[in-house]
């Protein structure tokens, strides 16, 4: 498996791997990991604004797009919009006076191979059934009933279905879907998963437009029903590559202090900041913070393993890391 120094500050408590998203964890804070960048914070805000309430967005049935370019930290929002939904509805102080108890299914790693619109709807309609199933959620006799729909219609079905639950009838454990579907940069296809939302089915899904795509998936998933919540993150903005390097650099100090670990975690010399927002303003849309996460990781990954170690990092030395991580293709986890 990839390993990491246990000091690097670019790899966070709990992580399976260096550069995977956030994610919220269970007993620690989300304030503590999640950082005000790349717009990140306000489109959560906007996320909460819109759904009113996690009841409100389950009962009218949703997609929810997180919308940006490459490694703009889309994963780690939409990540924490699911988890407020879950949350919020497993809240008995916020729960509505019937709680509808969540099933999360988690489509994110898609099918393995390449299809079509018409064919993904259909994948994730059947997928999402064949996990109710395996899970014991649903008997065989409700499967079938479900899949004898053609694939759009199924979570509509399973919609219904879940109404009646909802009314009292008792016929499942749960009352509401949560689904994170594959990552899209097609725009005919999240406008098939835009109608496939249902009350009682969100949908989570985060979408790299490409410039021919634009915003014609709006168009091509218009239903009768409230349409889809979208929120945008990136790019980064001034102080934002500041603000997350000092953010990680204190919880990796921190930890230290709780902990009594020995060690020593170089800081950063006070002159990088421009150089940080020379570089920010010269490569625009090309460092967003995935990219910088990754540079930092690095950098910090060879400068803990020195000898002697160094009391901080200047901006030449990071030059010189980045571009190391380039020729390697931006990918080190170990």
């Amino acid at each position: 498996m990839p390993t990491h120094h246990p000091l690097n500050p670019f790899v966070l408590p709990g992580m399976r791997h260096a550069h995977q998203a956030l994610e919220p964890k269970q007993g620690r804070p989300i304030e503590t990991d999640y950082v005000q960048v790349d717009h990140s914070l306000e489109a959560f805000a906007k996320f909460v604004e819109e759904a009113e309430s996690a009841d409100a967005l389950v009962r009218g049935g949703r997609l929810v797009v997180v919308t940006g370019n490459g490694r703009t930290g889309k994963t780690s929002v939409l990540k924490r919009c699911e988890h407020w939904v879950e949350h919020e509805l497993k809240n008995p102080a916020v729960a509505a006076e019937k709680p509808l108890r969540p099933r999360f299914v988690d489509l994110s790693r898609g099918p393995g191979q390449v299809l079509d619109a018409d064919e993904l709807v259909e994948w994730a309609a059947t997928r999402v059934i064949q996990v109710l199933e395996n899970e014991g959620s649903i008997t065989p006799q409700v499967r079938d009933r479900w899949m004898a729909w053609d694939g759009p219609d199924r979570l509509e079905v399973a919609s219904r279905w879940l109404g009646s639950n909802a009314q009292g009838e008792a016929r499942s454990d749960f009352g509401a879907l949560l689904i994170e579907l594959p990552p899209q940069d097609s725009a005919v296809a999240l406008g098939r998963f835009a109608r496939m939302a249902q009350p009682f089915v969100v949908l989570f899904c985060e979408y790299a437009p490409t410039v021919s795509d634009g915003r014609q998936w709006r168009e091509e998933g218009w239903t009768s029903q409230a349409g889809p919540i979208e929120v945008r993150v990136g790019p980064l903005r001034p102080d934002d590559c500041e603000r997350f390097i000092n953010h990680r650099l204190q919880l990796v100090y921190d930890r230290m202090q709780k902990e009594g670990l020995q060690g020593t975690v170089p800081s950063m010399a006070p002159d990088v900041w421009p150089q940080f927002e020379g570089y920010r303003t010269r490569l625009k849309d090309s460092l967003s913070i995935g990219m910088l996460q990754r540079w930092m990781f690095w950098s910090y990954e060879r400068a803990l393993t020195e000898t002697p170690l160094r009391t901080e990092l200047s901006w030449v030395y990071l030059v010189e890391q980045f571009g190391e991580l380039l020729v390697k293709g931006g990918s080190r986890d170990d």
